[in-house]
């Protein structure tokens, strides 16, 4: 299980957000990682949506300093850690978007919605894509 927490503080003070891995064991929920932003800032708002999907963790990053309008990061299991195995930010984001502000995964299939995500110049409206993942010889790639 994963549960987000959007302005869960980072290190000290940083409320940028984490999120919660949980494990079942044979009695209980046990908390087996705390997943964050590779490079955390305030507001960032890490963990505003997450689902989990064939060994994956998506998790929505609605408020992303690095992009302006928001991301998803994806992480795998991999050596018995969490590690994030891809981003995704969509060419076209803007200001404001909250580009991951709801994600759902299914398999190799990732839909995530931008919350206000900037259609003409005075207009927003929700807007979701679709990511699908193909896998290379050498490399795991999402396309939408």
């Amino acid at each position: 299980a994963a549960v987000g927490a959007s302005m869960g503080n980072v290190g000290s003070s940083v409320p940028s957000g984490r999120v919660y891995v949980y494990r079942r064991n044979s009695s209980a929920w046990v908390l087996e990682s705390t997943l964050v932003a590779p490079s955390p800032a305030a507001g960032d708002k890490f963990g505003a949506s997450v689902a989990i999907a064939s060994g994956r963790i998506v998790v929505g990053v609605q408020e992303d300093h690095l992009t302006g309008g928001g991301s998803v990061r994806i992480f795998e299991r991999i050596s018995n850690a969490w590690t994030q195995t891809a981003s995704l930010v969509p060419s076209d984001l803007g200001p404001g978007d909250f580009f991951g502000n709801s994600v759902s995964a299914d398999g190799d299939l990732v839909a995530v919605a931008a919350r206000r995500e900037m259609f003409s110049r005075r207009r927003h409206a929700d807007r979701q894509r679709i990511y699908a993942r193909t896998v290379g010889r050498e490399h795991h790639l999402w396309h939408h």
